[in-house]
């Protein structure tokens, strides 16, 4: 079993197989027709929230536009953000990948002398950003043209198409860092057969922007770089309802955490708060984590203890003040079910039946919580201490967790 979801893996070229959880398939491959009509130089940003899948998308799709003839530079502007120079880090992708065929030294495409000089630090750099994008516009037609050569399923009639670079976790960079590529993408990139695909949180973009400008509207700003964009699934209405569910039981498939004795209620727990919560992907990957932790310890032998953890591991990643309350007995039953949505469950009767009556059971009721009234505080106490003995025990599921430091983030 693994502790934590490892990420899903796609081959350069393995497009959406296998791996099109939430349906883009359909809109990866609208989305390639358009991008594969281009000529002059563009720009288009796929918009997504934090969690959204942009990642998976962006190299799904990249594996989508090799197979169907395109030359493809992914580029992860948050790995390369250790650096202070995005051109270069920019240039490294597009020239680096033309070279790992020996492609641009045959051809003399390489970037020149004076190109070279100026990331080191010369002063001439009208002459050697003249000199790149001259370089860059030679790649680029070379660079396609050997992309349909060996493509596997180009779209009839078969033509050349622009170089796609995607720069992805550009919403994620230091500031400088994401406006500075922005920048060089306008007045560096800004030549014929190159299109730009920012994988991004507008959003947060705009947010630097704003920022680092003091704009009131930050998106009229990024208008000057962005010619047309996407969100990610917008038109999408049944994936988005169906997602949590498809996503939760990628990840449970990859984790195993079955193999270490962890029944499937906890599963059928997370799926639950996932749609009730409209979670992210990130936030059902920070829940099975927790899952994860308390699986690889303490045994898990009935079916009520795995629903049991599938809850407090909710709480932990999503509700840290819930959570915090949990572990001191200070959450009220009436406080979890809430957090679980259960009055809003739909069609499913005797799941919410099952879950109430667990939750009634693990969990003090309200009048225990909140005091003055001895009565129900006692019989709480005597049910907790019987809860603890049949294994049924929240404490049991906090102190474990705990162990392992805070929630990873």
């Amino acid at each position: 079993m693994r502790l934590a979801p490892n990420p899903v893996e796609i081959g350069e070229r393995d497009a959406f197989e296998g791996t099109d959880i939430f349906g883009y398939e359909e809109f990866g491959t609208n989305l390639a027709s358009l991008v594969e009509s281009l000529e002059g130089p563009s720009v288009i940003a796929l918009d997504g929230g934090w969690g959204s899948g942009k990642t998976v998308f962006a190299k799904q799709w990249a594996g989508l536009l090799r197979r169907r003839g395109s030359a493809v530079i992914y580029f992860d502007a948050f790995a390369a953000d250790a650096g202070d120079d995005p051109l270069f880090d920019m240039a490294s992708q597009l020239f680096g990948a033309a070279a790992a065929k020996e492609a641009a030294k045959q051809r003399g495409e390489e970037p020149s002398d004076a190109f070279r000089q100026r990331l080191e630090g010369a002063q001439d750099r009208i002459d050697a950003s003249s000199d790149f994008r001259q370089k860059l516009t030679a790649l680029a037609e070379s660079m396609k043209t050997e992309a349909l050569a060996a493509a596997e399923e180009a779209p009839e009639p078969a033509k050349s198409r622009p170089v796609v670079m995607i720069v992805d976790e550009l919403d994620r960079c230091r500031p400088p860092y994401a406006l500075a590529v922005l920048e060089n993408i306008k007045h560096v990139f800004d030549v014929d057969n190159i299109c730009f695909v920012l994988v991004t949180n507008l959003d947060q973009i705009g947010q630097v922007v704003s920022n680092a400008y003091g704009l009131k509207e930050p998106r009229k700003y990024l208008k000057k770089f962005i010619q047309a964009q996407f969100r990610l699934g917008q038109d999408r209405d049944v994936r988005r309802q169906l997602a949590p569910d498809t996503y939760c039981d990628f990840l449970w498939k990859r984790m195993k955490p079955e193999s270490h004795g962890m029944p499937d209620s906890a599963r059928s727990i997370i799926r639950s708060v996932a749609r009730h919560e409209d979670l992210s992907l990130r936030g059902i990957e920070r829940i099975l984590t927790n899952i994860g932790m308390y699986a690889a310890g303490p045994g898990i032998p009935q079916d009520a203890q795995g629903t049991l953890v599938g809850i407090v591991c909710a709480a932990r990643a999503l509700a840290p003040e819930l959570y915090s309350r949990i572990r001191r007995d200070a959450a009220s039953s009436d406080d979890v079910l809430g957090f679980l949505g259960v009055a809003e469950w739909r069609n499913r009767n005797s799941d919410r039946d099952d879950v109430q009556s667990l939750c009634t059971t693990a969990f003090p009721p309200r009048e225990a919580v909140e005091g003055g009234n001895r009565e129900a505080e006692n019989a709480w106490q005597e049910r907790a201490w019987a809860n603890r003995r049949s294994g049924v025990s929240v404490a049991k599921v906090c102190a474990w967790l705990d162990s392992f430091g805070r929630d990873p983030q």
